[in-house]
Protein backbone atom coordinates (compact mmCIF):
# COMPACT_ATOMS: atom_id res chain seq x y z
CA UNK A 1 0.00 0.00 0.00
CA UNK A 2 1.38 3.53 -1.01
CA UNK A 3 2.27 5.78 1.95
CA UNK A 4 -0.39 8.31 0.29
CA UNK A 5 -2.96 5.98 0.37
CA UNK A 6 -2.29 5.33 4.27
CA UNK A 7 -2.58 9.22 4.95
CA UNK A 8 -5.53 9.54 2.81
CA UNK A 9 -7.30 6.78 4.65
CA UNK A 10 -5.79 8.48 8.10
CA UNK A 11 -6.98 11.89 6.46
CA UNK A 12 -11.10 10.39 6.06
CA UNK A 13 -11.11 8.56 9.42
CA UNK A 14 -10.20 12.16 10.84
CA UNK A 15 -12.54 13.65 8.75
CA UNK A 16 -15.10 11.56 9.41
CA UNK A 17 -14.64 11.19 13.63
CA UNK A 18 -14.73 15.12 13.62
CA UNK A 19 -17.99 15.50 11.91
CA UNK A 20 -19.72 12.67 13.71
CA UNK A 21 -18.90 14.01 17.17
CA UNK A 22 -19.90 17.56 16.24
CA UNK A 23 -22.59 16.59 14.79
CA UNK A 24 -23.60 14.80 17.98
CA UNK A 25 -22.70 17.41 20.25
CA UNK A 26 -24.65 19.70 18.10
CA UNK A 27 -27.91 17.60 18.63
CA UNK A 28 -27.25 17.78 22.68
CA UNK A 29 -27.49 21.02 22.10
CA UNK A 30 -29.98 21.18 20.24
CA UNK A 31 -32.36 18.95 22.36
CA UNK A 32 -31.12 21.41 25.13
CA UNK A 33 -32.77 24.02 23.26
CA UNK A 34 -36.05 22.13 23.09
CA UNK A 35 -35.76 21.07 27.11
CA UNK A 36 -34.86 25.11 28.02
CA UNK A 37 -37.55 26.25 25.79
CA UNK A 38 -39.93 24.16 27.20
CA UNK A 39 -38.94 25.11 31.03
CA UNK A 40 -39.11 28.21 30.64
CA UNK A 41 -42.23 29.00 28.00
CA UNK A 42 -44.33 25.55 28.73
CA UNK A 43 -46.59 24.60 26.09
CA UNK A 44 -49.00 27.81 25.18
CA UNK A 45 -51.17 29.09 22.47
CA UNK A 46 -47.86 31.05 21.81
CA UNK A 47 -44.98 28.28 21.85
CA UNK A 48 -47.45 26.52 19.62
CA UNK A 49 -47.61 29.57 17.39
CA UNK A 50 -43.35 29.87 17.85
CA UNK A 51 -42.77 26.33 17.21
CA UNK A 52 -45.50 26.56 13.95
CA UNK A 53 -43.53 29.79 12.39
CA UNK A 54 -40.42 27.86 13.10
CA UNK A 55 -41.32 24.94 11.57
CA UNK A 56 -42.30 26.48 8.47
CA UNK A 57 -38.75 28.43 8.22
CA UNK A 58 -36.59 25.48 9.02
CA UNK A 59 -38.40 22.38 7.63
CA UNK A 60 -40.15 24.20 4.20
CA UNK A 61 -37.99 26.93 3.33
CA UNK A 62 -34.69 25.78 4.65
CA UNK A 63 -35.25 22.77 2.57
CA UNK A 64 -34.96 25.07 -0.61
CA UNK A 65 -31.90 27.13 0.78
CA UNK A 66 -30.13 23.57 1.21
CA UNK A 67 -31.32 22.25 -2.25
CA UNK A 68 -29.98 25.23 -3.92
CA UNK A 69 -26.54 24.91 -2.02
CA UNK A 70 -26.10 21.53 -2.75
CA UNK A 71 -26.96 21.55 -6.25
CA UNK A 72 -23.92 24.31 -6.38
CA UNK A 73 -21.25 22.16 -5.56
CA UNK A 74 -21.50 20.23 -8.75
CA UNK A 75 -21.20 23.62 -10.34
CA UNK A 76 -18.37 24.72 -8.27
CA UNK A 77 -16.03 21.98 -8.19
CA UNK A 78 -16.76 21.42 -12.30
CA UNK A 79 -15.65 25.06 -12.76
CA UNK A 80 -12.60 25.06 -10.23
CA UNK A 81 -11.21 22.10 -12.44
CA UNK A 82 -11.73 23.67 -15.84
CA UNK A 83 -11.20 27.35 -15.09
CA UNK A 84 -8.86 27.01 -12.26
CA UNK A 85 -9.09 28.96 -8.72
CA UNK A 86 -9.10 32.88 -9.70
CA UNK A 87 -11.76 32.29 -12.05
CA UNK A 88 -13.79 30.77 -9.93
CA UNK A 89 -13.52 32.58 -7.16
CA UNK A 90 -14.98 35.82 -8.72
CA UNK A 91 -17.80 33.73 -10.36
CA UNK A 92 -18.40 32.22 -7.36
CA UNK A 93 -18.66 35.49 -5.50
CA UNK A 94 -21.14 37.03 -8.31
CA UNK A 95 -23.49 33.41 -7.93
CA UNK A 96 -23.22 34.17 -4.22
CA UNK A 97 -24.35 37.37 -4.25
CA UNK A 98 -26.93 37.16 -7.00
CA UNK A 99 -28.28 34.39 -4.42
CA UNK A 100 -28.46 36.68 -1.70
CA UNK A 101 -30.00 39.32 -3.84
CA UNK A 102 -32.58 36.67 -5.04
CA UNK A 103 -33.14 35.88 -1.25
CA UNK A 104 -34.02 39.27 -0.18
CA UNK A 105 -35.97 39.29 -2.54
CA UNK A 106 -38.42 36.60 -1.49
CA UNK A 107 -37.67 38.09 2.18
CA UNK A 108 -39.72 40.82 0.95
CA UNK A 109 -42.08 38.48 -0.87
CA UNK A 110 -42.81 36.22 2.48
CA UNK A 111 -43.46 39.09 4.32
CA UNK A 112 -46.03 40.58 2.52
CA UNK A 113 -47.58 37.17 2.05
CA UNK A 114 -47.24 35.84 5.63
CA UNK A 115 -50.70 36.57 6.34
CA UNK A 116 -51.73 33.91 3.47
CA UNK A 117 -49.23 32.09 3.51
CA UNK A 118 -50.39 31.12 7.26
CA UNK A 119 -54.18 30.81 6.04
CA UNK A 120 -53.14 27.98 3.90
CA UNK A 121 -50.99 26.34 6.41
CA UNK A 122 -52.68 27.01 9.37
CA UNK A 123 -56.37 27.18 8.49
CA UNK A 124 -57.34 26.72 11.90
CA UNK A 125 -55.21 29.19 13.29
CA UNK A 126 -57.57 32.26 14.35
CA UNK A 127 -57.29 35.36 16.33
CA UNK A 128 -54.35 36.02 18.74
CA UNK A 129 -52.53 32.52 17.39
CA UNK A 130 -52.82 33.29 14.25
CA UNK A 131 -51.28 36.84 14.81
CA UNK A 132 -48.63 35.56 16.69
CA UNK A 133 -47.43 33.33 14.29
CA UNK A 134 -47.63 35.95 11.77
CA UNK A 135 -45.61 37.93 13.75
CA UNK A 136 -43.08 35.32 14.37
CA UNK A 137 -42.74 33.66 11.07
CA UNK A 138 -42.16 37.94 9.72
CA UNK A 139 -39.34 37.51 12.47
CA UNK A 140 -37.65 34.59 11.54
CA UNK A 141 -38.31 34.78 7.85
CA UNK A 142 -34.92 37.14 7.85
CA UNK A 143 -32.90 33.64 8.60
CA UNK A 144 -33.26 32.67 5.18
CA UNK A 145 -30.89 35.24 3.99
CA UNK A 146 -28.15 33.95 6.42
CA UNK A 147 -29.34 30.12 5.66
CA UNK A 148 -28.42 30.31 2.61
CA UNK A 149 -25.54 31.92 2.80
CA UNK A 150 -24.12 29.80 4.99
CA UNK A 151 -25.44 26.63 3.33
CA UNK A 152 -23.64 28.18 -0.24
CA UNK A 153 -20.50 28.29 1.79
CA UNK A 154 -20.53 25.18 3.86
CA UNK A 155 -21.11 23.12 0.72
CA UNK A 156 -17.75 24.93 -0.87
CA UNK A 157 -15.70 24.50 2.41
CA UNK A 158 -16.98 20.92 1.91
CA UNK A 159 -15.88 20.47 -1.64
CA UNK A 160 -12.63 21.90 -0.53
CA UNK A 161 -12.39 18.95 2.46
CA UNK A 162 -12.68 21.72 4.74
CA UNK A 163 -15.39 19.85 7.11
CA UNK A 164 -14.83 20.97 10.61
CA UNK A 165 -15.56 24.83 10.37
CA UNK A 166 -19.14 24.63 8.57
CA UNK A 167 -19.72 21.73 10.81
CA UNK A 168 -19.89 23.69 14.31
CA UNK A 169 -22.67 26.30 12.65
CA UNK A 170 -25.36 24.45 13.79
CA UNK A 171 -24.29 24.54 17.26
CA UNK A 172 -23.62 28.12 17.18
CA UNK A 173 -27.31 28.48 15.94
CA UNK A 174 -28.47 26.61 19.27
CA UNK A 175 -26.36 28.12 21.58
CA UNK A 176 -27.64 31.26 20.55
CA UNK A 177 -31.22 30.57 20.63
CA UNK A 178 -30.47 29.32 23.99
CA UNK A 179 -29.41 32.77 24.66
CA UNK A 180 -32.07 34.33 23.18
CA UNK A 181 -34.41 32.12 25.01
CA UNK A 182 -32.87 32.79 28.05
CA UNK A 183 -32.57 36.56 28.51
CA UNK A 184 -35.72 36.64 26.32
CA UNK A 185 -37.75 35.19 28.57
CA UNK A 186 -38.23 38.71 30.96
Amino acid sequence: MKNTDVHCKESIIKSVVMVSGIAIVSKVIGFAKSMIQAFYFGSTLETDAFNMAYGVVADVIYMFTTAIAVAFVPLYVQKKCNDGNQKTFIDTSRIVTALGVFSVIGIILLEIGAGLVFRIIAPTYSGEQFDNTVFFFRIMVFGVFFALETNLFQNILNSERQYGYSSVTSIINSVVLILFIVLGYH
